[in-house]
């Protein structure tokens, strides 16, 4: 399993018990058939990454990949 992304974030929050506090808003803009995707990943109800792609894929791994360095980054300080 990947320990970025989308998968590592899930992995992350998995093995702490955590997985429940994750949640996502998806919007997307632009035409139809070329749309841009903008994701918010929130943990507890808190913005913790937004990411933006041509995919909703895409913004939702580059707001997963923050959101996972910031928790790591919470729990090496503790």
């Amino acid at each position: 399993m990947s320990d970025t992304g989308q998968s590592g974030l899930n992995l992350y929050l998995q093995k702490r018990g955590r997985l429940t506090d994750l949640s996502w808003v998806d919007t997307s803009s632009g035409p139809r058939h070329e749309p841009q995707w903008t994701s918010i990943c929130k943990i507890q109800g808190e913005p913790r990454g937004t990411g933006s792609g041509p995919k909703k894929r895409v913004a939702r791994d580059i707001a997963a990949n923050t959101a996972l360095a910031s928790l790591k980054e919470e729990e090496s300080a503790t």
